[in-house]
């Protein structure tokens, strides 16, 4: 018995040495940063601040470099931008995998996520669906679907001029992503009850506030007990995962029946009928719904909230909103918004990296001051090999929303509102309790033209 006691005490003593000397990493190479808590790290204080604003608040007081850890996992922040460019570019090749990412399968971990060879082949193939073609043929898509938003938004105007802009680019970037990387028709902008939207809302929502996320970052083990206990992630709330992916299962298997020579042009189309050299199918249907859920999280949330911080801002900055109908109002006029003309708006381009930045001064992003701009210090798509494959698309999508938008209507600040927003870290940056702004018909008597 007295053998057993000294044996549970000697692992218990050697665990113990090992934590403190694990959760010392960053004090023994010379790392500034705040001092984890025995066995919870800085998990804490993450849970408190949230990790944006503590992220923030460390980086003020410990520099551009510095080290933390998410309960078990040690975290180095880098804010250098020499120090970025080695590690996105120079030396890739040392830094090409992501960091893991709780409860991820480890199989089909899509783009985002993956690592590697399998990260390379997957980049490989995806890239041409994002050419200048491909997004040629999106953007009648794109078009179309900002239709049903100015539809939208001139009964708001007409009804009650305050409105909760974020909520309805939320409908209409799931609308445009539901089109071109699904080929599937949601009636998200017309139905707040709509099915599709109802389940990638939970999903965002829930993913936010499950505390399996925590627990995991505590104990890195507990993820592949969860992975063995499915049905434990449908308790805590992830149901819609499994929705959403029956849905991506239902489109597959209907495309598949359409043939390649279905008329149709969105990604899972080109993924399913995508060739490797020997002629065999390039992806499989579990790579082929985890890339899918994976363009889905990534476009959903950033782009919406891009839109609709954009539209706070020029609700708080009426210059710049007056700049920016002059410079709409002169290069496309009542011409419609077309492929071409929606790329000579030199002045939108510079406001759209400024809300990427959220909210700095309009003459930073001037042509004659980028030169001066440090080169890594502004990377909204990030940088290197592994910067976002969707970048292109996305900027086009804000772009021919917020120029439609902004040809008909105009933004003012809601009695009360402040130009501080309080966020949200949930992987995206995005506003706590959505954006409310005041919209008004730029010409009350015109009608919305829509795109033929």
């Amino acid at each position: 018995m007295i053998f057993y006691i000294a044996t549970v005490i000697l692992i218990i003593l050697a665990l113990y040495k090992y934590l403190v000397y694990h959760f010392n990493t960053f004090e023994r190479l010379g790392i500034p940063g705040p001092k984890p808590t025995f066995f919870l790290g800085n998990l804490l204080e993450i849970r408190n601040k949230g990790q944006l604003q503590a992220i923030i608040d460390w980086r003020k007081e410990y520099g551009r470099i510095f080290g933390y850890f998410e309960g078990y996992t040690p975290v180095l922040s880098v804010s250098d931008p020499d120090l970025l460019k080695d590690v996105l570019v120079k030396d890739f090749e040392n830094f090409q995998s992501r960091k893991p990412f709780p409860l991820a399968p480890r199989k089909s971990l899509g783009l985002f996520l993956e690592n590697g060879h399998q990260w390379k082949r997957s980049r490989t193939l995806l890239t041409p669906a994002f050419s200048a073609g491909k997004l040629k043929q999106m953007f009648g898509i794109m078009n179309e679907c900002t239709d049903h938003l100015l539809e939208s938004m001139n009964k708001k105007a007409k009804s009650c001029k305050t409105l909760d802009i974020y909520d309805l680019f939320q409908c209409l970037t799931l609308d445009v992503i539901g089109r071109c990387a699904f080929g599937l028709r949601t009636n998200a902008q017309a139905d707040d009850k709509d099915p599709f939207l109802i389940n990638v809302r939970s999903l965002f929502s829930r993913l936010s506030k499950t505390m399996i996320l925590p627990a995991v970052m505590l104990l890195p083990f507990l993820q592949y007990f969860v992975f063995a206990m499915k049905n434990i992630v449908v308790l805590f709330g992830m149901n819609p995962v499994v929705w959403i992916r029956m849905k991506m299962k239902e489109i597959i298997q209907i495309r598949r029946e359409m043939g390649a020579n279905a008329s149709t042009f969105d990604l899972v189309q080109q993924m399913l009928f995508s060739k490797v050299k020997d002629g065999s199918s390039a992806f499989s249907e579990r790579e082929i719904v985890a890339q899918s859920m994976t363009f889905l999280l990534a476009g959903y949330e950033t782009t919406s909230t891009v839109l609709a911080f954009f539209s706070h801002v020029l609700a708080h900055n009426q210059s710049v909103q007056k700049k920016l109908f002059d410079e709409v109002d002169s290069t496309i006029g009542e011409t419609e918004v077309n492929y071409e003309n929606v790329k000579e708006l030199p002045y939108f381009d510079m406001v759209f990296d400024e809300v990427c930045r959220l909210y700095p001064t309009a003459s930073l992003f001037r042509k004659e001051n980028k030169q001066q701009i440090k080169s890594f210090s502004f990377l909204p798509f990030g940088a290197g090999p592994r910067s976002c494959i969707g970048s292109r698309f996305a900027m086009l999508e804000t772009k021919v929303a917020m120029v439609r938008v902004l040809k008909q209507f105009s933004f003012t600040p809601c009695a009360g509102s402040t130009k501080d927003i309080e966020l949200d870290c949930r992987g995206a940056i995005v506003p706590k309790h959505g954006i409310n702004v005041q919209i008004e018909s730029r010409d009350k008597s015109a009608k919305i033209s829509r795109y033929s």
